[in-house]
């Protein structure tokens, strides 16, 4: 990665935390995550058949027990997969659109960068939606053997592990944790500040989007999984130690070849050894 498609400086700040700007930007960030998770968990607990079925709805992919035709999963799907993506990712963003707006020396800033964000966002929601869906579809008119399927969700897991040593990932990690200029002054107010969170956006989509499309792969696109990544991302994009990903990157590696042995079976790959 040779370029980076957002413009930042180092240059120190007053702290964005002690602004009414900042007070709006997490507010915001706030609210809009929150909704998200109530989108989501709704749904699971639409789907769940009774209280003891909550756990079972909870850990399904989200959309999974739809009957609606075509058209209308397809927005079903999107729509969670727009909610999901705002819970995930909003809060580690917070603190980027504190900051724009902090230099922006405007409260209005941070609503419109989180829009860009999200409205970037959004549209990969949608991508990984139509790649849910035509798998789902691909995988009902296909005999795909237990085995087979739990080696391809080991495969996905450890892809998304992988990509966790690549220079990409280095690289729009560190874009990530960078403070954001306050833009181009020749642009308006409103398209510099959504501009901007759009340029923020490309660099998240950089870090997380492996663990996204992960998601899709190996289905695991359920709030307990959607907790637990959206931790892990949070973490490692406020971490300050370059060892954070690095130790991401290894549990997911360890946590994809435990799902192709388990698959495969620890007893048949000791007998291709010993036998």
């Amino acid at each position: 990665m040779t370029s980076n498609p957002i413009a930042f400086d180092r240059v120190a700040e007053r702290p964005a935390t002690h602004t009414a700007s900042a007070v709006v930007a997490w507010t915001t960030a706030a609210l809009l995550t929150s909704a998200g998770w109530a989108a989501v968990s709704w749904e699971a607990a639409r789907a769940a058949e009774g209280g003891g079925a909550l756990w079972a709805a909870l850990c399904r992919p989200l959309g999974a027990e739809s009957s609606e035709p075509a058209f209308g999963r397809f927005a079903l799907v999107g729509a969670l997969w727009i909610a999901m993506t705002a819970a995930m990712m909003l809060p580690a963003a917070a603190g980027a659109a504190a900051g724009h707006a902090a230099r922006r020396r405007d409260r209005f800033a941070a609503p419109s960068f989180i829009l860009g964000y999200l409205a970037l966002w959004s549209a990969v929601a949608l991508v990984l939606a139509g790649m849910q869906e035509a798998l789902t579809f691909a995988l009902s008119r296909a005999v795909l053997p237990e085995r087979a399927a739990g080696i391809l969700a080991g495969a996905a897991v450890g892809f998304a592990g992988l990509y966790q040593f690549t220079p990409m990932k280095e690289a729009c990690l560190a874009a990530c944790r960078m403070p954001v200029r306050g833009g181009d002054d020749s642009v308006p107010g409103f398209r510099r500040s959504f501009a901007t969170g759009t340029a923020y956006a490309t660099s998240c989509i950089g870090c997380c989007g492996a663990m996204m499309g992960m998601m899709v792969a190996a289905g695991a696109m359920n709030l307990v999984w959607m907790a637990i990544f959206a931790a892990l991302m949070t973490a490692e994009r406020l971490a300050t130690s370059p060892h954070v990903h690095r130790a991401v990157g290894f549990s997911l590696v360890a946590a994809g070849l435990a799902l192709g042995i388990d698959a495969v079976g620890a007893a048949n790959i000791l007998a291709r050894f010993v036998g």
